[in-house]
């Protein structure tokens, strides 16, 4: 049986939990305006509110029901068990993966890769448990940054740079320096990305 990819389980408990905070307050408001109505009387403005409320109500309900059954203990388990696991990923690994360093063979790299930026990393952060790194805008946008090895060259070994490719480009566009670390490279691919969005979107 396929285990369900962590950020579902996370979304649908942060969906579930919020529907129910909605709910509790929606049905607080309809029994407050109901008190309302029993000491001011009924007029058209009460009429009005507590039916907007209950229909309110009526839609977090149906909400509910699409969502389905949900089993809050055994997703609580899953995600402190995934938690655990990519955490630890990460420490062993983490560094590494980031610099494309090989660990034990291209398959193992993809795997661990897939697990920690695919699923586990948004999942922590979505839960707050790892903060974003501060080059997420930039890999979102398709900076990438690469590590030289032996087979590029003396210039390039040990070295960092980024490179973006959109996809109505015909060339790779790539830093015009190189780095002494992961981090500065991805710091000047952040201000790269600045004076592209700032190009894409001229002042007025």
């Amino acid at each position: 049986m396929q285990q369900e990819p962590v950020t579902i389980i996370a979304t649908r408990l942060i969906r579930y939990t919020h529907l129910l905070d909605l709910r509790a307050s929606c049905y607080a408001a309809i029994e407050a305006q109901r008190k309302i109505i029993e000491h001011d009387g009924q007029t058209s403005s009460h009429s009005l509110s507590l039916h907007s409320l209950q229909q309110q109500a009526q839609q977090i309900e149906s909400e509910l029901t699409e969502l389905g059954s949900v089993d809050f203990r055994q997703d609580l388990i899953k995600l402190d068990s995934a938690a655990k696991v990519v955490l630890s990923l990460e420490t062993q690994f983490g560094e590494a993966i980031d610099r494309d360093e090989e660990i034990g063979g291209g398959d193992a790299v993809d795997s661990i890769t897939d697990l920690l930026l695919g699923q586990g990393r948004p999942t922590l952060e979505v839960l707050g448990l790892r903060e974003a790194p501060f080059w997420k805008a930039a890999a979102e946008f398709g900076y990438r940054v690469h590590r030289g090895h032996e087979v590029d060259g003396a210039e390039l070994e040990g070295k960092y740079w980024w490179s973006l490719y959109r996809e109505d480009w015909v060339e790779v566009e790539t830093s015009e320096s190189v780095f002494d670390s992961y981090e500065a490279a991805w710091q000047n691919a952040m201000c790269a990305l600045a004076s592209e969005l700032k190009s894409e979107c001229p002042e007025s």
